[in-house]
């Protein structure tokens, strides 16, 4: 941990977030709403203020779920994967994960299973470091190095890790639709301007930190038999 920099200044980073980034995804329809990670309830309330939706929330650390208790419908406190039985089938219009998807063994099998919590007209909202990100480039390739730290794309946290292509890949899989796939916190340095034009754009990705992924469950088709 840096010098200066207390474990309860990182837990207010990480469970005081608003998001306020990912909060132009979630639309005003929206009226009720499951955040996955949802931290002391910061980026739920900022949901409740834009759509006065009825928002529940499933959080890791008891601590953090005590403060999102004050203002969110409900919280249940444990890994998602322990509580998805407690969450009602499909009840809600929209589940945020902020942040969350990198955190899980298997999200494969977790976001599968949040499709049966959606209305059928339901919407994830999902926020995925981007792995490819030039500084992490930069500390692969010229420092030869690849360093968990206390927070970040290389969270020692972390379990697993997504570029763009992978980021679709893995809900497509899971049995989603993507609605958009949108890069966030972009850098505007001159220097990855220069590398993408030069390369012919094969570089985009990586001035984003994050993807902002919206994704809606596959629709099957039933075809009658001949």
């Amino acid at each position: 941990m840096k010098k200066g920099r207390s474990k309860t200044a990182k837990q207010y980073d990480y469970y005081g977030s608003a998001r306020n980034d990912m909060l132009a995804h979630i639309p005003e329809s929206t009226k009720t709403v499951l955040e996955i990670g949802c931290g002391r309830g910061e980026f739920s309330r900022a949901i409740q203020q834009k759509c006065s939706a009825e928002v529940w929330g499933v959080e890791l650390f008891a601590e953090a779920a005590e403060q999102a208790r004050l203002t969110l419908h409900k919280v249940f406190v444990g890994p998602i994967e322990q509580q998805l039985n407690n969450l009602p089938d499909r009840y809600f219009d929209c589940i945020c994960m902020n942040d969350v998807i990198e955190h899980l063994l298997n999200p494969w099998q977790v976001l599968s299973a949040l499709k049966t919590k959606l209305k059928p007209n339901g919407i994830i909202v999902a926020s995925i470091p981007n792995i490819r990100h030039y500084k992490n480039l930069h500390n692969l390739l010229i420092g030869a190095d690849w360093l968990y730290t206390d927070a970040g794309i290389l969270d020692r946290t972390h379990l697993r890790f997504f570029t763009h292509k992978s980021m679709q890949r893995l809900f497509e899989e899971s049995g989603y639709t993507i609605n958009k796939i949108q890069g966030v916190k972009k850098s505007r340095k001159f220097k990855l301007k220069f590398l993408n034009f030069i390369s012919g754009g094969k570089f985009w990705d990586i001035a984003y930190l994050h993807f902002a992924v919206i994704a809606t469950p596959a629709k099957v088709t039933a075809f009658a038999a001949n």
